[in-house]
C-alpha cells in the first residue's frame, strides 16, 4: 500500500470517528510534556517525505498545501503534530490540523509524514498505523 493510500485511509478513519470525537471531546492534560526535538537527519527525512507528496490543492485552501509551505513552516507544523500526538489520538490531530485550515487529505499526509520511520516522531507510528488498520487498511 502506498503512503498516499495510507494517508487516505487515515482520513477515512477520521470521518468514521468524527462523531465519536465530537461526543467524547479531547483535552490536553495539564503539564503535558512536549515531543523530543528531532535530529537533523529526521528533519531532512520529514521534509523530503512532505515534498514528495502530491498535495490536494483546493482553490480556497491552496495556501495551506504542503507544497506551498516553506521548510521552516513544515518543520514547525511537524513538531507541533508530534506534540499533539502525545496528548491526542491521531484522528483528533487530523481534526486539529483541519481547524487550522489544512484539507483532510493534507492533514493525513502531515500526520503520516511526521510519524514515519526516521522522521520527527516515529514513536507515534504504531498509534497511527493501528488507526489505519482499524479503518480497513
Amino acid at each position: 500500500m502506498s503512503n498516499r493510500q495510507r494517508a487516505r485511509l487515515l482520513t477515512t478513519a477520521v470521518a468514521i470517528a468524527a462523531g465519536l470525537a465530537t461526543v467524547t471531546g479531547c483535552s490536553r492534560s495539564a503539564g503535558a510534556a512536549s515531543a523530543p526535538s528531532p535530529n537533523a537527519a529526521a528533519i531532512s527525512a520529514y521534509i523530503s517525505d512532505m515534498r514528495s507528496l502530491t498535495a490536494t490543492t483546493l482553490p480556497d485552501a491552496q495556501r495551506f498545501s504542503p507544497n506551498q509551505s516553506s521548510d521552516t513552516q513544515l518543520i514547525a507544523l511537524g513538531e507541533q503534530t508530534c506534540t499533539d500526538l502525545q496528548d491526542h489520538k491521531p484522528i483528533d490531530v487530523v481534526g486539529l490540523l483541519e481547524k487550522k485550515g489544512w484539507s483532510r487529505n493534507d492533514a493525513g499526509d502531515i500526520v503520516m509524514g511526521a510519524t514515519r520511520k526516521n522522521t520527527l516522531c516515529p514513536d507515534q507510528y504504531q498509534a497511527v498505523n493501528a488507526m489505519i488498520s482499524a479503518a480497513g487498511g
